[in-house]
């Protein structure tokens, strides 16, 4: 029979949560850096441009 120790439970949980959301806002910062916006038209919408078309200073 295995003792299951509720505090070592939630560590791990914990652990493995913080892993999880470092994954993830990784991931988000990659896909933000990998695409370009730039505000076009009468109502300056938010248009996506491709990443080579913007002029660099």
């Amino acid at each position: 029979m295995t003792v299951h120790d509720p505090e070592r439970t939630r560590e791990i949980l914990h652990e493995t949560s913080r892993a999880a959301v470092a994954a993830d806002e990784m991931h988000i910062a990659e896909a933000i850096e990998s695409v370009e916006w730039e505000r076009r038209g009468i109502l300056q919408l938010l248009t996506r441009v491709r990443r080579d078309s913007v002029p660099r200073d």
